[in-house]
């Protein structure tokens, strides 16, 4: 590491203003290339996940549901427009997530009143300009301190353009990408606003200037009321300036002589206090509006942990709270292991590696599919630890150069440590280390740079592995997005289908041969085999995917191929013109006292709802059903005597019910209230199936008064490309 010090902030060399300017535009130009082919690649990855940039999803609408009333000066949403999501507190329904990117919506949601729900792209790309903004900024700023007196070099262009391009095109951001979701939103506006708040506070160690201060603080407020984990640490270097900066040992450590006024001691002090008053007071003052509490929401007020039975149980274990000490271990291993990565012989060709081993056998709220900071992002790994000994390292006249730059890595850290202790842990958790990785990764660079001039031949020695990492850090998240958004716990059987499709498509043309990772059987086992395994069902009667997580909750297993024989059934329907509301009988399995019927309440307005009821099941805990015992799902329209496509599914084997007409879902059952063992087995198993007609007193019609007709299932694709004959049973690493 002293080498690696040697001659920072030695040389007297000085050069001329002119030369500082070409300087500057030099760096920030290789930055602006870099930072845009980043963002071609996270448009690239939107549009290859997505198909779209506009895209939207289950909890894409959230922010304008917050809009929309924060237009009338207050917090509560309408009740239901949130889902499992809302907190319930004294009656009213309130968003856990901050306000910030339900400001910036409003002028779009006034010019664009259609456009509500597809706003989380935009936004996110929005967020990540700026994210590149802050990281050119600090970067040239931390450059300065390491090396201020050399003009730039060709080599520092380049490695500044990789480093720009992977904050976009090769980190966590772009995982982002997977879902257009409010919650991979809200982590890519708290990292980016804290990336802007850290360098206007090292502009500001630098150069006191008020107006810094100011900016530094409606940045935390932003970066707080988008992702309070991660915003709250540039609020606590800002605290760390004014009570640091009286101390003279702290004021040497963190490098804030200029801070420091000895006829004034105050001066900045009690500014940067208040700097970091502001936005924490903010943060305080909405969290009470809307959850009565000063710093965390209160968990068993959400929906979701009223009705799940999972949430119910971990919050009773654990006092209320999702946060505890417990978490601490599994989590930090989990996002530090090296070998948070899965290679396979299917594309993407890396995905995630098995689900995170629990230490101590606490029980967690979530575990989702997750990689580490280590695995898929080494470019800022490897940088990062080289930065971290760097900012550390005593050096030659304590305080050094780069003492100042101690500040922001406690202030990130901070912000980072938040995640830890936490029950949830989930790949888009890994943006609030954005912030640390993003400024010890441009220390350790700098560094290495300062080392690799001293000698002509380490400059090539230092480009090529930077290059390789950076390459490697993008495609590992370019897969692992992808990845995530066909094969996510969250997403619909029609996703995995597509991406399961794709991948033995390509297999079957290159590089052929055997189908991996295929086991044959006559009945599905439970619990699920190991990730991305694919079972097939006696002579490819069904074809099922593994998600491979040990984590209870999300272990199932999802259907990628059916027949008749897996409960999949297909129907050419017309619905005739109603006087009143009818509900109709489309399909019934089983016998008396276990009946299951998934039928059609047809309404005079010609609106159609598909919905399902369930006798035998009394003893489970299930949502509120309507009166008339059904499960009913959304109302989609219908022309009288138009025949259209119907599928309608119930299978026994992983319990999955769902009613699809015309293209569109009209019902998808799925109960929080149930265990993962009784979703499986909720369907009964029977020999006995009706379509049409109901003769055994299950309350609808006697029979079904327009006409269908069910059509043959063809034998599925999917198992020719998995070559049966000559696939044994086998399941790679």
């Amino acid at each position: 590491m002293t080498s690696l010090l040697d001659g920072i902030g030695s040389q007297e060399q000085t050069t001329s203003k002119g030369q500082k300017i070409s300087d500057q535009r030099r760096f920030f130009c290789a930055c602006a290339i870099g930072g845009a082919l980043g963002l071609i690649v996270f448009l690239l990855v939107i549009f290859l996940n997505h198909g779209k940039f506009f895209a939207s999803s289950f909890v894409s609408g959230f922010y304008e549901t917050q809009a929309r009333s924060l237009r009338h000066l207050r917090f509560d949403v309408p009740p239901g427009s949130l889902g499992i999501e809302a907190f319930e507190i004294d009656g009213k329904s309130y968003m856990y997530f901050g306000p910030w990117p339900s400001l910036i919506r409003m002028p779009f949601m006034w010019l664009f009143p259609g456009m509500s729900g597809r706003w989380v792209n935009p936004s996110m790309l929005v967020a990540l300009i700026v994210a590149l903004i802050a990281t050119s900024r600090l970067a040239w700023r931390i450059r300065g301190l390491v090396n201020e007196a050399s003009p730039i070099s060709r080599l520092e262009c380049w490695v500044v353009g990789i480093f720009s391009f992977t904050v976009g095109g090769g980190s966590v951001f772009l995982f982002l990408t997977s879902q257009a979701w409010v919650y991979h939103e809200a982590e890519l506006w708290g990292a980016a606003a804290a990336l802007i708040v850290f360098d206007l506070i090292l502009a500001f160690v630098l150069e006191p200037r008020a107006y810094r201060l100011v900016l530094a603080s409606g940045f935390a407020t932003m970066a707080v009321l988008s992702r309070p984990s991660v915003g709250f640490g540039p609020v606590f270097a800002l605290g760390i300036i004014g009570v640091a900066s009286l101390l003279p040992l702290s004021r040497r450590f963190f490098g804030l002589g200029k801070v420091f006024d000895p006829s004034k001691p105050l001066r900045w002090a009690w500014r940067a206090v208040l700097a970091a008053m502001v936005p924490a007071a903010i943060y305080v003052f909405v969290n009470y509006l809307k959850f009565n509490t000063i710093l965390v929401f209160p968990s068993d007020k959400q929906i979701f942990s009223r009705v799940s039975a999972y949430r119910e149980e971990m919050l009773a274990a654990n006092g209320n709270s999702l946060f505890g000490s417990k978490f601490f271990l599994t989590a930090l291993v989990q996002y530090l292991r090296p070998d948070g990565l899965q290679f396979s012989s299917l594309v993407p060709f890396i995905n995630f590696p098995a689900t995170a081993h629990v230490f101590g056998g606490v029980q967690f709220d979530t575990i989702e599919p997750t990689s580490s900071l280590t695995a898929s992002m080494p470019f800022f790994a490897c940088l990062a630890i080289v930065g971290v000994f760097a900012a550390l390292w005593p050096g030659k006249g304590m305080p050094s150069r780069l003492a100042s730059t101690r500040l922001l890595l406690l202030g990130a850290l901070v912000g980072a440590y938040t995640v830890i202790p936490y029950s949830y842990i989930a790949q888009r958790y890994m943006s609030d280390f954005m912030p640390v990785l993003v400024i010890a990764g441009l220390v350790g660079a700098f560094v290495a740079l300062r080392w690799a001039e001293q000698r002509q031949w380490r400059s090539s020695f230092i480009l090529a592995p930077i290059a390789i990492l950076a390459m490697f850090s993008f495609f590992a998240n370019a897969s692992l997005s992808w990845s995530y958004h066909y094969a996510s716990p969250l997403v619909s059987e029609g996703y995995v289908t597509k991406y399961v499709d794709i991948q033995y498509t390509i297999h079957d043309s290159f590089p052929r041969g055997k189908a991996p990772y295929v086991v044959q059987g006559d009945r599905l086992p439970f619990p699920p085999l190991a990730k991305g395994t694919l079972f097939v069902l006696g002579d490819c009667k069904g074809v099922y995917y593994s998600q491979g997580n040990s984590w209870e909750p999300t272990d199932k297993w999802y259907a990628v191929a059916r027949t008749r024989a897996t409960g999949q059934y297909r129907f050419r329907v017309r619905f005739n013109r109603v006087s009143k509301t009818t509900i109709e009988p489309i399909l019934l399995r089983g016998r008396a006292g276990k009946i299951q019927t998934v039928a059609a309440q047809v309404t005079k307005n010609n609106r159609v709802i598909f919905g399902l009821h369930s006798e035998g099941h009394e003893n489970l805990r299930h949502s509120p059903r309507a009166k008339n015992g059904f499960f009913w799902g959304a109302p989609l329209k219908f022309k009288p005597g138009k025949p259209y496509d119907m599928v309608i599914v119930m299978d026994e084997n992983n319990g999955a019910v769902s009613a699809v007409f015309d293209g569109y879902v009209g019902f998808g059952f799925q109960q929080f209230e149930l265990t993962t063992p009784q979703s499986a087995s909720y369907v009964f198993r029977t020999d006995r199936i009706v379509v049409g007609r109901n003769d055994v007193g299950a309350p609808t019609v006697p029979k079904f008064l327009g006409t269908l007709h069910e059509r043959r299932i063809k034998y599925p694709a999917l198992c020719k490309k998995l070559d049966l004959k000559t696939t044994t049973n086998q399941r790679s690493g």
